[in-house]
């Protein structure tokens, strides 16, 4: 049969999880001003496509921050 392994010397790391971030709304922003320029012209169309943009690129950034830093304390991912 299976072997059973004693686990009570391991220690038990913290749960990862993603650490809060902005960029989920500003890319909301940026697609509601994106929706808006259908309605109110290019103007608004543009600069939600900017706003999008910017949100994205500061997701991508954030992310490579932190997988760069590691998310344990012994700076494993």
């Amino acid at each position: 049969m299976h072997d059973v392994i004693d686990r009570a010397d391991t220690t038990a790391h913290a749960e990862h999880t993603p650490q809060y971030s902005w960029a989920p709304l500003i890319i909301g922003v940026g697609i509601f001003f994106i929706n808006t320029g259908f309605v109110f012209g290019l103007p608004f169309g543009i600069f939600g496509l900017l706003v999008f943009l910017g949100g994205v690129a500061t997701w991508i950034r954030e992310d490579i921050q932190l997988w760069a830093r590691g998310s344990d304390e012994d700076g494993g991912h």
